[in-house]
């Protein structure tokens, strides 16, 4: 069940179709606050990631509440889940470190994802009386102020190496104002010690999202220096060009399908924080308006034959399918679908 109250959004989860429908209540929630289409869709995957863990790990659900904040120049979303279920040790799962808590029964990306696409995110929970978890989004600027358009769509799935809790790979997808960054991030090897590089080269890219490509790929470098390295690819939109620029060092790829042709982008040989070519090379082309954006790891095979009509469906419905048919169980597996 689903209640409005003002500028507040209370949904009580049960089962999976009340997190159903509550993607759909808080995505058009937030829409009615001035967020962007990009904007409502991060939100709607927070709600997606809430609600299940409301689901799978509790006996009697909970509740997500959602409402609006407004500063100076300024409004937000707020997003709390409670629940009075088993709790865990933050401390032990580590993620006041920010490191992933993945559910292996679940395509989804877990508490990592809520952290990534959050600009705030809070995590209490004790053993035995629950966990209430609560999340800020902001909008940076007045929305009409911005050059950034509402049609692009991007969806996340992300899983670790089967048999472990922690994944190598990670993600970016952030928005400033006018610009875009989507990055896929896989780190050498498995487990713990390839997370905490994940996490390393999330946080640098998440923080520099106003540096140039060049500039980006130069820094990321830099950044992970003396660790086991990373393969990553990375994409920079610029709306208010139009324009795109992608690329990708070490075994990330991506390809975009549009207007019935596939253009498989660039892959240059190297590995961030090992060794990267001196001049490496920068694709930069028109933004493909309406073209479907692949993004994946090494766990991914590369997607080749689609079902006849796919592709013209939502960002969800086409990374499902990838993640289901070309999931490799040999290794951390992550894909960002975007309709551009």
């Amino acid at each position: 069940m689903t209640t409005l109250i003002e500028e507040k959004c209370v949904c009580t989860i049960r089962g999976e179709r009340d997190v159903l429908k509550a993607r759909r209540q808080v995505f058009d929630f937030a829409g009615k606050i001035g967020f962007d289409r990009t904007n409502c869709f991060e939100v709607e995957t927070i709600i997606s990631e809430l609600g299940m863990n409301l689901v799978r790990h509790t006996k009697h659900g909970g509740v997500i509440t959602v409402k609006a904040l407004w500063k100076v120049c300024s409004r937000g979303i707020l997003i709390e889940s409670s629940d009075n279920g088993p709790g865990f040790n933050v401390n032990k799962l580590k993620i006041k470190k920010e490191i992933s808590w993945f559910n292996n029964d679940s395509l989804g990306i877990g508490l990592q994802a809520v952290r990534l696409l959050s600009d705030e995110c809070i995590i209490k929970s004790e053993v035995g009386l629950g966990t209430k978890i609560s999340c800020k989004k902001w909008l940076l600027k007045d929305p009409g102020n911005l050059y950034f358009d509402n049609s692009l769509k991007v969806s996340v799935y992300s899983r670790p190496y089967p048999g472990y809790l922690l994944s190598g790979d990670s993600y970016v997808v952030k928005r400033l104002e006018n610009i875009v960054l989507l990055s896929v991030i896989d780190a050498l090897g498995h487990g713990d010690q390839a997370n905490e590089v994940a996490v390393i080269a999330t946080k640098y890219l998440e923080e520099n999202v106003r540096k140039k490509l060049k500039e980006l790929v130069e820094g990321l470098h830099a950044e992970l220096t003396d660790t086991r390295g990373a393969a990553a690819s990375l994409c920079r939109i610029d709306y208010s060009l139009q324009s795109m620029e992608y690329v990708s060092i070490g075994n990330v790829q991506s390809t975009i399908y549009g207007s019935g042709k596939k253009m498989n982008l660039f892959c240059l040989n190297g590995t961030f924080g090992m060794a990267i070519p001196h001049h490496f090379e920068i694709s930069s082309f028109q933004l493909p308006k309406g073209a479907i954006l692949v993004m994946y790891s090494d766990g991914v095979k590369p997607p080749e034959n689609f079902p006849p009509g796919l592709l013209s469906k939502s960002p969800q419905e086409i990374g499902i399918h990838i993640f289901q048919t070309f999931f490799r169980s040999t290794d951390d597996a992550t894909v960002i679908v975007s309709r551009l």
